[in-house]
């Protein structure tokens, strides 16, 4: 008896054993593979919305720096461009200046403008475009769909400082759109000071 006992257990698994295991493993491997796929999918919506989010910024701070040093700059009255001078250098590199210590003109008119979906900068150099896919409505308003400027300068005759907001837009793999915004306040450094 002991021996027909020891038979049947060394005889193995059982059809319904195999089944059940098969299942569970089943299971087990389809979850692994949604949670992989779902996090591809998270991973790639992220990378999206960095990419779009680094248009905006990267296209705010080349504005921003050319704008730093300008000294007059004209704002268009639909705010979709501007024109500025940056002071004159000397052979050393510092800034030439008149007999009141202010900064002088180089005289070359410089400007920034969005054109066909595109910020563009043009310079004696010629025109250059820094960024494409650049929309004029922001999607952080009320409806997601109002008007913005891209160039807003401060109140008064004289500009001294100037907001520039830049909008950007690209169709994901998902076939939505993500949006990048960026929003920035440029302190003209060398604006005359009228005051003396």
């Amino acid at each position: 008896m002991r021996t027909a006992l020891r038979t049947r257990r060394l005889r193995g698994a059982t059809l319904t054993e195999v089944m059940v295991a098969s299942v569970i493993s089943s299971f087990v491997i389809l979850g692994s593979l949604m949670t992989y796929v779902s996090g591809i999918q998270s991973w790639t919506r992220g990378m999206e919305r960095m990419d779009v989010e680094g248009d905006s910024s990267g296209t705010v701070r080349l504005i921003a720096d050319a704008l730093r040093e300008a000294m007059i700059v004209t704002v268009d009255a639909n705010g979709l461009g501007l024109t500025y001078f940056v002071p004159e250098r000397n052979p050393d590199g510092t800034f030439r200046t008149d007999g009141r210590g202010q900064p002088v003109s180089d005289g070359i008119a410089r400007r920034v403008f969005h054109q066909s979906g595109q910020i563009r900068f043009q310079d004696p150099e010629g025109i250059r475009i820094v960024a494409t896919n650049v929309i004029l409505t922001d999607p952080h308003t009320a409806g997601g769909n109002g008007a913005y400027r891209i160039f807003t300068p401060n109140a008064g005759a004289m500009v001294r400082q100037i907001t520039v907001m830049v909008v950007t837009r690209r169709r994901s793999a998902d076939l939505t759109f993500k949006h990048g915004r960026k929003r920035e306040t440029i302190f003209l450094r060398n604006v005359a000071d009228t005051t003396r």
